[in-house]
């Protein structure tokens, strides 16, 4: 499919599986949380004015905005010392908010894509995001997952051309591609025949060759 290729890596929200209501139902679990064990934080704060608040914030620390983890970790402390609670509200908060935020519905025709290209491919993912990549259900086809928090860095960012993934993956050979596959539309699904790839980095011997737009037909 792509001479000499090894690994194939994807982006995760809004590519393998819509975001937006997973978020959304995460929020809605840690809203009905704090209103049941901090409730003076409820009191105050209805879920769209603590969203609100939470996004308004955010805009505050711009050095954080590559970890959306640590974003949410803050704001909770925060709120906790807003309201004179301890410092257990923000790591209890956020284990709940990533253990609802992990439970991903993947698009129909995921799968079947992954299961074909897993067996002529290492499959990675890049990501902006905090899904935990291995408590989702798509967590065996994966070998491996960059967060931006990771590279400290979000996605497009000169950082990332400094990736040496064969120092991922021992086995690989010396010379190999890297495919990124970039964001899908909800109009535009992932199915075998119509995947669109672009950023195509040619990378031989660690070096990064080329980069250059391009879309295949799986």
């Amino acid at each position: 499919m792509f001479r000499n290729a090894r690994c194939i890596t994807f982006d995760l929200d809004d590519t393998l599986w819509p975001v937006a209501p997973v978020i959304e139902m995460a929020e809605q679990k840690l809203y009905d949380w704090l209103h049941k064990h901090h409730p003076k934080i409820t009191a105050k704060y209805s879920h769209q004015a603590l969203s609100q608040h939470r996004q308004h914030w955010c805009q505050t620390v711009p050095e954080l905005a590559h970890d959306v983890t640590q974003l949410r970790w803050q704001h909770l402390v925060e709120l906790a010392k807003e309201f004179n609670y301890g410092q257990e509200l923000a790591d209890q908060g956020l284990a709940l908010f990533r253990q609802h935020r992990n439970q991903v519905t993947p698009f129909d025709t995921v799968e079947p894509v992954l299961s074909t290209l897993q067996k002529s491919y290492t499959i990675g993912a890049i990501t902006n995001g905090n899904a935990q990549l291995e408590n989702t259900p798509l967590a065996k086809y994966f070998k491996f997952s960059i967060s931006a928090a990771q590279i400290g860095a979000n996605k497009p960012s000169s950082s990332y051309s400094k990736l040496q993934p064969h120092r991922l993956m021992s086995s690989w050979s010396s010379s190999y591609m890297s495919v990124t596959l970039l964001k899908q539309t909800s109009s535009v699904p992932i199915e075998l025949g119509v995947v669109r790839f672009g950023l195509i980095q040619h990378i031989e011997y660690g070096q990064v060759d080329k980069t250059h737009m391009r879309s295949f037909t799986v």
